[in-house]
């Protein structure tokens, strides 16, 4: 049993397969390099500037989420994680700030990063303080 499978055993599976999935949703957009140029184009580039730097992490709003995704890609998001839109777009709004701050803690994106491995690795330490 992979450790994946082994915390969402223990924790609750739906929970960790959202944040997995979550995760993935992440990559497809592009990983941090793709999330960068949506938010530029949205006219946001701060918000997630603020996150990968090492300064204070700038709050955005489900509303925000909405902009710079657009509503059919949080429609697809919700739908896969079995939570309404404005949920989903809850949701990232909440998570999104801090999983890029903790997978830049150096202010610079990490080349070949895999962002399902390090998210996971965060939600590890998380749950065992390791």
């Amino acid at each position: 049993m992979s450790l994946f499978n082994q915390i969402a055993s223990l924790l609750g599976g739906e929970k960790i397969n959202q944040y997995k999935t979550v995760l993935e949703w992440i990559g497809s957009q592009g990983g941090i390099e793709g999330l960068v140029k949506q938010f530029d184009t949205a006219g946001l580039s701060e918000l997630i500037q603020s996150w990968i730097s090492t300064n204070t992490n700038l709050p955005i709003s489900a509303e925000q989420i909405v902009a710079v995704f657009s509503s059919p890609v949080i429609n697809e998001l919700a739908t896969k994680i079995n939570l309404s839109a404005s949920e989903a777009s809850e949701m990232a709004a909440q998570y999104l700030p801090k999983l890029i701050d903790k997978v830049t803690p150096d202010g610079v994106v990490p080349k070949d990063l895999d962002l399902v491995s390090a998210g996971m690795d965060i939600l590890k330490a998380k749950i065992f303080g390791s």
